[in-house]
Formats: C-alpha cells, sequence, structure tokens
C-alpha cells in the first residue's frame, strides 16, 4: 500500500504542477489530452490505497474512498480517450494557444 501511495502521488505532483503551471515544456511535445489527466490518475490511486488502509476499519471512510477512486479512474480514462474540454483546460494554457 505504501508504494501504490507514493505513485499516487507523484501522479498528482505531474498532474497538478501542469495545471497550475509549474511545468510548461511539456505543452512543445504533448497534447493537453496526454498530461493534464494524469491528476485525477493520481487522485484515483491514492483513494486506492486509502481504500486499501481503510477496508476492514472504517466502513464510511472506505466507502469514500472508493467511489473517488473509481470516479478518478473513470475521470482519467475519460478525458484521455476524449480529450480535455475548454473549461477544464488551465487559463495559461488557453492563453498560450491563442484560445483564451
Amino acid at each position: 500500500m505504501i508504494v501504490t501511495a507514493v505513485v499516487g502521488v507523484v501522479l498528482l505532483v505531474v498532474g497538478g504542477s501542469a495545471q497550475l503551471g509549474l511545468w510548461r515544456s511539456w505543452t512543445r511535445r504533448q497534447p493537453a489530452s496526454f498530461v493534464l489527466p494524469w491528476w485525477y490518475l493520481g487522485v484515483a490511486v491514492v483513494a486506492a490505497a486509502v481504500f486499501g488502509l481503510t477496508a476492514d476499519s472504517a466502513v464510511p471512510v472506505a466507502l469514500t474512498c472508493l467511489v473517488v477512486a473509481v470516479l478518478g479512474g473513470a475521470s482519467f480514462v475519460g478525458l484521455l480517450v476524449f480529450g480535455v474540454p475548454r473549461f477544464l483546460l488551465p487559463r495559461w494554457y488557453r492563453a498560450s494557444q491563442g484560445r483564451s
């Protein structure tokens, strides 16, 4: 579970830094639909790790984590397959692409 949580945190940092504009060099090589969804996968992986830790003790927390993990994973797949809609693109990205 610890390794899963660490992987989830790494995905959160990568996706969050892309969303916040701290890491912008990816815009030259990758489309937004490839980089921005990683934050949602990170949320799903961290929630799955917390679910694994709390599954036998705290039922409401475990069920909440399970729902967050499923929704985060579904969001990741949906954004990766269908692309990131305009309202989910960060302002700095839209401005750099001339789509503010």
